[in-house]
């Protein structure tokens, strides 16, 4: 067969070969696309009832649509054969990734398992939506595109397509049985098959891909079926000790003998499975700290971000992290907000403060709230950009802060008034969509609008933003409505794809959502190759997807595909601002700023392109021009306070601290609730050397929101403080709320081995400790080789493990990259006191304190102890301790 030609299939390779028929790998050449063609086994053919039967189940198999299903392009014949023409996976299957980390002597991740458990229940609870049960789930029919998405196969085809035995499989006249170690009891039993017996199948999946081995086995089928029908197989984490118990009980839920006493729907085991912190990376994608005491965080990312224990300067690759946070989660909002983005207009005489919920779901299923969620997102980009009398907060700050009614809006925010939603969505392209404007103090619905697809002559997408602006009093301006209309689709199923993708994107912190962001948006390209905005929005997932994995590819995919978008309409600022901030994380420094000028060309008045833009400039050394870029975000949006917030990093870190705390004390009375307010103003503090108050502010950041940044702060304040059998606890913590962010799980990680280091009689738990941060940093060296805050504290961490060599040839490389980075001058004092050069540590803290670093961090830094008996240091920190006094208000 291989080389031979059919209709316009070109056979390439055979993939593979069973009961179902032979599977091959061919070649459109009319599309030019890779596509897998499925020979269909005599016995499904030979008769018009066979036939027609198969063709029935074929077409409704066909009409589902999601991005966790494979697509089937066609049912074609060819001689007296027929075919089917199948989406090409060439990622192989889960039956392959088993065999692999079996071979290999390696347990399957946990994290991965449970982003494919979440995948294949959202899939499956589609399709059972749609009245389709597959009888077949097992890892073979589990697979993966070239960019790891995973996709359902054979959906269904073996209902009607094994008339006699195969491998492993048992048949019955019209009656699919299913493949024997991954039948539900009552399949076995002969008995009706429902949903429920699809979700048994994905438990013994589960079971099989996390324990290395299936839940049922016999010497035959049918000693297998007769274990499937009798035994109960033991819990995961008596098998494997990693396993949470939790994520143990989860999947012997999936195995109950009786269907009433499983999960009922695809969708429940998706929210189960999502609600597990077994995940890594977790929910913490953040950005790396600022300038504060070592390890200390200060930064105004929602995400846990750490703290080591040297007070860090942002190195705008590590600084940045926050923004791309606002780039990689927003800037897909930034995408979903279409061709203006986030724009804030000048500050009129008076302004409503407004925030957008996200729109519920009528159904209550996982993928319609995600198109809730994501449409919710559209609508508050389209507002922000109308400028006028109302600014919008942001759709990303509104999940990072937990607000999802109004009340909290309210009380977090200071919003007048909020728009909820609803959303019903009988089918793909048939959204029904209520708006309603409610007043937060009195949680009163002042008015209310709807929108249906197809009812009037405007994309549903502009629609609903015209009945939301009306309840507002807004009109929509003609050059906004056309850029909107220029970034939009006429393909209905595309836009529902770009919506849900946005919506996954806007819960990007649970399992498995980013991968499905992904596929939705590349399922919206498929439909529609030219629509710009699924390409900006596909950018952002991807970037997400590096933020998550530290995987350069995505990196690469990144750029691929802003690239992409901005062939197709270059009016759009987003592709930029993610350009932008790729350059930036490789040490692009230039390109970085060329990128986000180019977005501001695009959109004049976008504070957050002004920050990210400001950011910049403080990565390549232009402190002035950072400052004004700063001051200017803040002028367009004088009430918001991430504005404050990235204008005190910037002030701490340039040793400013007055003026980092007066911002910080204006965004603290915008926003009085805010932990990441409170957890910066305590770095500040204990820069200052206001250690009680210190302690006061991270206390109630807790008591705002536990989280593994605060935690480590105060952990790193306990260092400080001589409490070091204090601090131990708090960087445990530390460990567990945010460990699994690879991003600043290093820092966290030498944080407590500094707490042990220090502890009596923990002293020698501090090596493993180290070794984890040394192996954690080194990883991230891949994207920018040049960081000269991972070198300089991956630096720190050998020379306490006693690798003095390491330790200065990764300073000196350090100070190369960034001679006047006060927090790489202060490491170099470290590792240079540890390695018994006194003279050269005197220097380079000479040089950090002159730079701005806290000499209150200083004065209490352990591994400075006896340096600080040294007269040199003596004159030193005299001076600074005078000229420190003039800067106290």
């Amino acid at each position: 067969m291989i080389g031979e030609v059919f209709s316009h299939y070109e056979i390439l390779d055979k993939l593979g070969e069973g009961g179902m028929g032979v599977v091959y790998k061919a070649l459109d050449t009319r599309l030019q696309r890779l596509v897998a063609l499925k020979f269909l086994p005599g016995e499904i053919t030979s008769t018009p009832d066979r036939i027609a039967r198969f063709e029935q189940e074929a077409r409704a198999i066909s009409a589902l649509n999601h991005p966790h299903i494979a697509t089937i392009h066609s049912m074609e014949e060819h001689g007296a054969g027929r075919f089917l023409v199948l989406e090409y996976l060439a990622g192989g299957s889960l039956r392959d990734r088993i065999r692999a980390h079996r071979a290999a002597a390696e347990p399957f991740p946990l994290a991965d398992a449970v982003r494919i458990g979440i995948e294949s229940a959202q899939g499956l609870a589609h399709a059972h939506r749609r009245g389709i049960v597959h009888r077949d789930i097992k890892p073979e029919n589990i697979m993966f595109t070239a960019d790891g998405l995973l996709r359902i196969t054979d959906f269904g085809l073996a209902k009607s397509a094994i008339s006699g035995p195969a491998r492993e499989e048992l048949t019955k006249d019209g009656v699919t049985v299913g493949t024997a170690p991954y039948m539900a009891p009552e399949q076995a039993l002969g008995n009706i098959t429902s949903p429920r017996s699809d979700l048994f199948a994905l438990g013994v999946t589960l079971h099989e891909t996390i324990a290395g081995q299936r839940p049922f086995a016999g010497a035959s089928e049918f000693a297998t079926m007769h274990a499937v029908i009798n035994q109960v197989p033991e819990l995961l984490h008596q098998l494997r000790a990693d396993v949470p118990e939790p994520l143990a009980r989860v999947v012997a839920r999936l195995l109950e003998k009786d269907p009433a006493g499983r999960f009922q729907t695809g969708d429940e085991v998706a929210a189960a499975l999502s609600a597990l912190d077994t995940e890594l990376p977790t929910a913490e994608i953040t950005y790396t700290p600022a300038l504060y005491p070592q390890g200390i965080s200060f930064d105004r990312s929602a995400f846990e971000p750490t703290r080591t224990m040297a007070l860090p300067v942002v190195t705008e690759a590590a600084r940045r992290q926050p923004k791309t946070l606002w780039i990689a989660a927003a800037a897909f909002v930034i995408a979903v907000a279409g061709a203006v983005s986030w724009t804030f207009f000048r500050h009129p005489r008076h302004v409503t403060q407004l925030a957008v919920l996200p729109f519920t779901a009528k159904s209550g299923n996982a993928e319609d709230a995600a198109f809730g969620n994501g449409l919710a997102g559209i609508v508050s980009g389209r507002l922000a950009a109308l400028g006028g009398e109302v600014w919008v907060i942001p759709d990303n700050d509104l999940h990072q802060n937990r607000v999802s009614t109004p009340i909290e809006a309210r009380r977090i925010f200071g919003v007048d008034t909020v728009v909820t939603g609803e959303v019903e969505r009988p089918g793909f392209g048939q959204d029904v969509i209520r708006m309603h404007l409610v007043d937060t103090a009195s949680g009163r619905t002042l008015r209310s609008a709807s929108a249906k697809a197809g009812a009037a002559a405007t994309p549903l997408e502009e629609e609903v933003v015209r009945q939301t602006a009306a309840m507002l009093g807004l009109s929509l301006d003609p050059l906004a409505v056309s850029k909107l209309r220029a970034a939009a689709t006429q393909t209905a199923n595309a836009y529902d794809y770009y919506v849900l993708g946005s919506g996954y994107l806007q819960r990007y912190d649970q399992a498995g959502n980013i991968g499905s962001a992904v596929a939705a948006f590349q399922r919206a390209i498929q439909l529609d190759p030219s629509y710009a905005m699924a390409y900006a929005g596909l950018s952002s997932a991807y970037l997400l997807q590096y933020r998550s994995s530290r995987d350069q590819q995505y990196l690469e995919r990144a750029r691929d595909a802003a690239i992409q978008a901005l062939s197709r309409n270059e009016s759009l600022d987003s592709p930029h601002i993610t350009l932008g901030t790729i350059a930036m994380l490789t040490g692009q420094t230039e390109e970085g700023i060329r990128q986000l000028r180019a977005a501001l060309d695009s959109d004049p008045v976008n504070a957050d392109a002004y920050r990210e833009l400001a950011n910049a400039y403080v990565q390549a050394g232009r402190p002035a021009d950072a400052e004004a870029t700063y001051n200017r975000a803040i002028q367009l949006r004088p009430n918001f306070w991430i504005g404050y917030l990235d204008s005190a990093t910037f002030y701490n870190n340039s040793g400013r601290y007055p003026e980092a705390e007066k911002a910080l004390r204006t965004a603290a009375s915008l926003t009085p609730d805010n932990y990441l307010v409170y957890r910066n103003l305590g770095a500040v503090e204990m820069a200052r050397g206001e250690w009680a108050d210190a302690e006061r502010s991270l206390k109630q950041a807790l008591a705002s929101r536990p989280s593994g940044s605060v935690y480590s702060n105060l952990g790193t304040l306990y260092i400080y403080a001589g409490r070091y059998a204090d601090a131990v606890p708090m960087l445990e913590q530390a460990v567990s709320l945010g460990g699994g962010d690879e991003k600043h799980a290093y820092l966290i990680w030498g944080n407590l081995g500094d707490a042990y280091r220090w502890t009596k009689g923990r002293e020698a738990s501090a090596a493993v400790a180290y070794q984890n941060a040394v192996k954690l940093a080194t990883r991230q060296l891949a994207v920018n080789p040049k960081d000269a805050t991972l070198l300089s504290q991956i630096a720190v961490y050998q020379a306490k493990m006693g690798a003095q060599q390491e330790a200065k040839s990764g300073i000196e490389e350090a100070l190369t990259s960034a001679p006047r980075d006060s927090a790489v001058l202060y490491r170099a004092a470290i590792v240079y006191e540890l390695c018994g050069e006194r003279t050269k540590s005197l220097d380079n803290l000479r040089a950090a304190l002159a730079a701005g670093y806290s000499l209150s961090v200083v004065e209490r830094e352990p591994e400075l102890a006896a340096l600080r008996q040294d007269s040199g240091y003596k004159a030193i920190s005299g001076k600074r301790s005078s000229s420190a006094k003039k800067d106290r208000p």
